[in-house]
């Protein structure tokens, strides 16, 4: 009988213990990757997004692809997002922002910070920053090739850290190539043809004019 006693006391014990215990958020980003598809990963309380500006698309997304036939050039500003979420049940406290790029091929522009701070950070809310770098002089680039590179973003509060990265793709500058007008193939044919008949034009004069 205590036996009895004692199971239904632990059981019910059990039970008081997840009824009030706080329940977890299911921490999970995911990105699209090349080729298409998504690739989801679970993350801590404190989770970071991280993107980049498509010219092209005229949109901030999670990468910049080979296949995506956009390459940015030495001069061209590159802009970064960092999106930093809460997605524990507690206040975040001393959350630490900081931004990593590629220095082969970026520097930072100096029009934003590269790392950032906040005080607190409660459950579900999150911050949005921007980065603004701009690729290096084309002599401090590899010469006639196109390199793909990624850009870092990191958040740090106590024990929870998380990092994500946003890919782009460089290439050289194409230089202008010198053609002719459209109508210049058929101005020389209209050249020719305009010394043809002149020369003809000559011979028959000739022929006549010797005639007895």
């Amino acid at each position: 009988m205590k036996k009895n006693q004692l199971k239904f006391a632990a059981a019910a014990a059990a039970v008081t213990i997840f009824s009030f215990a706080k329940p977890s958020l299911a921490a999970v980003r995911c990105e699209t990757q090349y080729g298409g598809g998504e690739v989801c990963i679970r993350t801590g309380k404190l989770q970071v997004d991280k993107k980049v500006w498509n010219p092209v698309k005229n949109e901030f997304v999670d990468n910049i692809n080979v296949a995506d036939d956009f390459r940015f050039k030495s001069g061209d500003e590159v802009r970064f997002k960092i999106i930093v979420k809460n997605v524990g049940d507690d206040t975040l406290e001393n959350v630490n922002v900081k931004d990593f790029l590629p220095t082969n091929y970026l520097f930072f522009t100096g029009e934003t910070p590269s790392e950032f701070n906040f005080r607190y950070l409660n459950p579900g809310v999150s911050q949005e920053m921007e980065v603004k770098a701009r690729v290096k002089a084309e002599s401090q680039l590899p010469k006639n090739t196109t390199v793909c590179v990624l850009n870092t973003a990191e958040a740090k509060s106590g024990d929870e850290n998380d990092k994500d990265t946003a890919q782009l793709c460089i290439g050289p500058k194409v230089l202008g190539v010198s053609t002719l007008p459209k109508t210049g193939s058929f101005g020389i044919l209209l050249s020719v043809a305009a010394a043809f008949v002149s020369g003809f034009i000559g011979f028959i004069l000739i022929r006549f004019n010797r005639k007895p």
